[in-house]
């Protein structure tokens, strides 16, 4: 984290009691069901499921088992299903959510590494930058990008941003590739000086490993020329790259919501609880199967506000978070369904391409 980062802080006031207050009744909620606020075994069952249907279709792949034109979906498929693990089972297990026990949560983490992101650059990035600064430019990583998208009012505004509400859906293909192949490293480099050598030998490692797994392996097994292979990978790491990028940007790049800039003195005027409800949304929370797949990334609110639960409990605590946020008078921003979202999330990118 930034020297820049550490200088800025949250008003205290009457939004860390509507916090304090929330997170209260939640833990009731759980004592007096006598239930924990990990994972629970439908969740072990569903990780399960989706590691399962992952080497269903790897081996089905590299073994050539079907004909190219079927190996190619196939092949998007996986990326899709590697981003659901990503979304289900690394999620939770970096906020240590997933079990009580910190150790377990380290181990499965990893297979965040294994399909060739960093669990240590996303706490770092994550957890530690967009969690606790969300929504402010210039300090949320999720947010602040390349010159080539203007996604806050405070970014500099240029000519061809006036199409980015049709080229970033390009762009949020190529998110996976960019962080297996570029952002992880650019991070790891500048952070170097922070980073034991115990975590770069594994960084360094399960880069290796993804490498030898999802290209050389095939390039090496498959009889089918390699440019067809390289097509594969491009769309597996496409279909996973766009699902991931997608889900996270509805959450807080929708209209209604805001973009606070911390004043000359480092201070953002709300107390964090409180600066949550006004950057974060939900979407599409009625959506049983939607909930199943996306890991309850669709209730970021609850996420955001209580990170250490597992998603497995979001459906059932929301209706506490937005009772209590109407009793503080405080906004609860959702969106009946995905795609009202993503219309939402395309609209604020249109407007903010006019700079309007």
């Amino acid at each position: 984290m930034s020297s820049k980062l550490k200088k800025v802080k949250f008003t205290g006031g009457r939004g860390e009691q509507f916090l304090t207050i929330v997170r209260q009744r939640v833990d009731l909620y759980f004592n007096q069901r006598g239930i924990q606020r990990y994972a629970s075994w439908s969740t072990h069952i569903k990780v399960a499921l989706h590691f399962a249907l992952a080497l269903i279709l790897y081996f089905s792949i590299i073994w050539q088992l079907f004909s190219p034109w079927i190996l190619l979906p196939m092949a998007m498929l996986l990326g899709m299903t590697s981003g659901f693990i990503g979304v289900n089972l690394c999620h939770d297990c970096l906020h240590g959510s997933y079990s009580a026990n910190p150790r377990v949560n380290q181990i499965l983490g990893y297979a965040y590494d294994l399909v060739g992101l960093s669990s240590l650059v996303w706490k770092m990035t994550h957890n530690a930058g967009h969690h606790t600064y969300t929504n402010i430019p210039g300090l949320d990583p999720d947010i602040d990008k390349p010159f080539l998208l203007r996604l806050t009012p405070k970014d500099t505004h240029y000519w061809f941003h006036r199409w980015q509400f049709l080229y970033i859906w390009l762009l949020y293909s190529l998110v996976g590739i960019n962080w297996i192949y570029y952002s992880d490293y650019a991070i790891i480099i500048r952070e170097k000086h922070k980073i034991s050598r115990r975590d770069l030998l594994i960084f360094f490692i399960f880069k290796a490993l993804n490498f030898l797994i999802f290209l050389v392996v095939p390039m090496f097994v498959m009889t089918l020329p390699w440019w067809q292979i390289l097509i594969g990978y491009l769309g597996y790491q496409f279909a996973g790259g766009f699902a991931v990028a997608l889900v996270f940007q509805l959450a807080h790049m929708v209209e209604n919501l805001e973009f606070p800039s911390p004043t000359e003195e480092g201070l953002i005027d709300r107390p964090w609880g409180e600066h949550e409800m006004f950057t974060t949304a939900n979407f599409g929370t009625k959506n049983r199967l939607l909930t199943y797949f996306l890991g309850g990334l669709n209730f970021q609110i609850e996420h955001h506000l209580m990170p250490y639960v597992s998603h497995r409990h979001y459906p059932a605590i929301a209706p506490i978070v937005k009772q209590t946020a109407a009793e503080f008078n405080l906004p609860y921003c959702e969106s009946p369904s995905m795609t009202a979202a993503i219309a939402s999330h395309w609209r604020l990118l249109r407007d903010l391409g006019r700079n309007e």
